[in-house]
């Protein structure tokens, strides 16, 4: 077993789950160390070092994700089933992953992640402050019911200028008015909050009065983010199958 960062509770868990089945058990931190950013990190492990690997992906968080990957490509080689030097560092510098910390437009700055929990929208905020730039900061926010709204908020509400709380088509998304009833709590008192029916609409308010060096961020949903991409001719519309939906 490769297990990446995880919380204590957690990686005890997985050794145990590892122990049980008599697995090994390799952990970021003991069997393997990085550092550095996405333009340039090194990885020290179990074959050596990798040095000055470089990541397309944006946000510090990657990192450490891209290193648990080229661990498992070490441990398929002791399997016998090579994976080159070459190979790895072709692949880090070229991966793609739509939807995830995603520039999908310039000037202004426009990020869509599907960040829809706590953990993943703590991520998210501390690689927007790690990775960019920016005057005024726009978050457009939506959520799925059974989500952890509070601790999307709470993460993700602080670094913001102005939120804009909306609803993908999906029919199990959150009413934007009850998630503005969340975010007041949350936000900063000089940041403002605007309601919006749908996506359309709240990348229509956002891009409205955004200057070229603003930043607006789409997140909270993997279906709103689905929503911007097809808004902005990224991809195709997505329709949802109320009877296929997990209830």
């Amino acid at each position: 077993m490769i297990c990446g960062v995880q919380p204590l509770e957690a990686l005890t868990t997985l050794e145990r789950l590892a122990a049980g089945r008599g697995s090994s058990f390799f952990v970021a931190g003991r069997d393997w160390r990085v550092s550095g950013t996405p333009d340039g990190f090194d990885l020290l492990g179990p074959w050596g070092v990798y040095r000055d690997l470089r990541l397309s992906l944006i946000g510090p968080h990657q990192v450490e994700n891209a290193a648990t990957a080229v661990v498992a490509c070490w441990m398929l080689g002791q399997r016998g089933l090579l994976v080159p030097e070459r190979a790895i560092r072709d692949g880090l510098a070229a991966v793609h992953w739509p939807g995830r910390l995603e520039v999908v437009r310039a000037r202004p700055t426009i990020i869509v992640d599907g960040a829809h929990n706590a953990g993943g929208a703590e991520q998210l905020a501390a690689a927007i402050r790690a990775s960019f730039r920016w005057r005024r900061l726009t978050l457009i926010l939506g959520a799925g019911h059974g989500k952890d709204v509070e601790g999307i908020v709470r993460a993700l509400a602080p670094i913001a200028d102005r939120l804009i709380v909306t609803a993908s088509r999906h029919p199990r998304a959150v009413p934007p008015a009850w998630i503005a009833a969340v975010a007041s709590a949350g936000v900063r008192a000089s940041t403002r909050v605007d309601e919006a029916a749908a996506l359309d609409a709240a990348l229509h308010l956002a891009l409205a009065e955004a200057e070229c060096d603003d930043l607006i961020c789409v997140a909270g949903s993997l279906y709103l983010v689905a929503e911007a991409r097809e808004a902005l001719g990224l991809a195709e519309p997505v329709e949802f199958e109320r009877d296929l939906l997990t209830r």
